[in-house]
């Protein structure tokens, strides 16, 4: 048996310093086999299709033009819809529509999310009541009489994305390590002997004693001494103490 590195003396940590060292609550996410670009494009299949618009004007409470404001909100709401399509979604979008409104002359405003519906005065009318509540929540006080500044007009549009099946890994059969090795840890004078797994040979709901090397494509993990390592049924690894087992 050698150690890690022939010709000198090296730690586990040192040697796997720039791979992961794992330590119990660690959850190492990527399935089985998934590099980190797949993780990356993976992501951006599950997440739902999302297209902002805003536009800024200045209005005041007590001036309002809601015919322009009516018309500033549907032509955003438009453009986000052709987005989306654009994008390749063809369901139907959730909209939200927003007013960033304060007090006059204040610094920072707050996002009031609009009823659903046609934009009328009543709308606005509750979009105040709203401002006045959240303002009272986050500060503590609200002046329901004074002149509101409605500076940021804003849409989102949201296209959800069916849920996507992921597929799960082999239960049956023992998870079995193709190599034994002889790794130095930092807390043990002399090499351990440490089995060593391709990730790809792992089996759902399988446990690993550490010390042991989980190797794979692009990456390597490391399991240390007293850890224990469980396979879910996705082949994320879970990092556990022996408290942790059922």
């Amino acid at each position: 048996m050698q150690p890690v590195f022939e010709g000198h003396l090296a730690t586990a940590q040192e040697s796997f310093k720039r791979q992961a060292s794992l330590e119990p609550g660690d959850v190492i996410v990527s399935a089985n086999g998934t590099s980190v670009g797949d993780v990356s494009v993976l992501n951006r299949l599950i997440s739902d299709v999302r297209i902002d618009r805003i536009w800024t004007h200045g209005y005041r409470s007590d001036r309002l033009n809601l015919e322009a404001l009516v018309a500033a909100f549907d032509h955003m709401v438009a453009d986000a819809r052709e987005a989306l399509r654009k994008s390749g979604f063809q369901g139907e979008p959730t909209i939200q529509r927003y007013v960033s409104m304060r007090y006059l002359e204040q610094n920072y405003e707050e996002d009031i999310l609009l009823a659903e519906g046609p934009i009328t005065l009543t709308t606005i009318e509750q979009a105040y009541r709203d401002f006045h509540r959240r303002h009272e929540i986050f500060y503590g006080y609200a002046f329901p009489e004074e002149i509101l500044e409605l500076v940021h007009f804003k849409v989102t549009a949201i296209g959800p994305t069916p849920p996507i099946q992921l597929p799960h890994v082999q239960a049956d059969g023992p998870s079995g390590s193709s190599a034994i090795r002889q790794v130095y840890f930092a807390d043990t004078e002399k090499p351990l002997e440490c089995p060593i797994f391709h990730r790809s040979s792992l089996r759902a709901n399988s446990y690993l004693q550490g010390p042991t090397v989980i190797e794979e494509e692009t990456s390597t993990s490391l399991l240390e001494p007293d850890y224990l390592l469980k396979v879910d049924t996705y082949g994320n690894l879970i990092i556990l103490t022996r408290r942790d087992i059922p």
